[in-house]
């Protein structure tokens, strides 16, 4: 990837990967162009599309000049985990230097028009506050359900980073779980981490379904183990999938990824600090010292 010409930095950057997206991708365009608070950059990495997603980003380029559609220089088929870490990353090196904010933007999302300034205003109130994204909401029977996580975790389809918190974590590892370990080692310098529920984007296609529901379940177990979780920490998180749809399976499905990585010594997080970091907090939130929530 090439850096941009020559111009005024853009403040806040947005990346978006996308893959066979032609279904889904206008609608987000539509919605970024709608934006009070527009950014001053979006590249969608366009990822060996066979599709009309590379068409559709050319189309509105063509349109607005702070859109412009980018290719990485591998190809990854339909990006999940360390594959999506590796695009993003090699996005941002591709950026001029000078940006404030930037966001990792899925393309199966719509946003609120008013997204961006509300989740920057964010930012404005809280200089300590290192990541932060809306809340994701899938619809079911015409309504709006929340895909819930802990209070201090974003979804990795909607992250905003400040630039001295990107640069203190390193910016993201291309690993599988990378938008839980940012959450960590962003807490490990000092950073304030948040979702707002309040702000809601809908997401077309729920987190860990783009290769079947049940199979995200499981590839999520395999990813919380590579990211250390606590086993009794990881015991009530399945109970919690199991209430939610698809029911007791979805939570099954989750004990089995984590427990099948466990038992065949899957590796974990190279980062012994970090991890003992996460399972301090877990077993906080078990004993009645934090918010016992759902974890990403």
């Amino acid at each position: 990837m090439t850096k941009r010409a020559a111009s005024t930095p853009p403040a806040h950057v947005v990346i978006t990967p996308a893959y066979n997206e032609a279904e889904r991708l206008p609608e987000l365009l539509a919605s970024m162009t709608a934006q009070t608070a527009r950014p001053g950059l979006l590249v969608v990495i366009d990822d060996h599309s066979t599709d009309r997603t590379g068409e559709i980003v050319d189309e509105a380029a063509r349109e607005h000049a702070w859109i412009r559609r980018a290719v990485p220089s591998f190809e990854s088929g339909r990006a999940v985990g360390s594959k999506v870490a590796r695009i993003v990353l090699e996005a941002a090196r591709g950026l001029d230097d000078d940006w404030a904010f930037l966001s990792k933007i899925d393309a199966d999302l719509t946003l609120p028009e008013d997204y961006f300034e509300r989740i920057l205003g964010r930012f404005a109130a809280d200089p300590g506050l290192g990541i932060a994204g809306g809340g994701c909401y899938e619809r079911r029977g015409g309504e709006l359900w929340l895909e819930p996580v802990a209070p201090d975790h974003t979804r990795g389809a909607l992250k905003t980073y400040r630039r001295a918190c990107w640069d203190d974590i390193g910016g993201i590892r291309p690993v599988h779980g990378w938008d839980g370990i940012d959450t960590i080692l962003a807490q490990m310098h000092g950073w304030r981490t948040r979702g707002f529920d309040e702000i809601r984007v809908v997401h077309h296609r729920p987190t860990g379904s783009a290769q079947g529901v049940l199979r995200g379940r499981f590839r999520a177990g395999e990813f919380a183990h590579f990211m250390g979780y606590h086993p009794l920490f990881m015991a009530l998180r399945c109970m919690r999938r199991a209430a939610t749809p698809p029911y007791l399976t979805g939570g099954l499905a989750m004990g089995a990824g984590y427990s099948f990585a466990a038992l065949t010594r899957k590796p974990v997080f190279d980062d012994a600090e970090a991890v003992a970091f996460l399972r301090r907090k877990q077993l906080r939130r078990l004993l009645g010292l934090g918010r016992v929530e759902s974890e990403p």
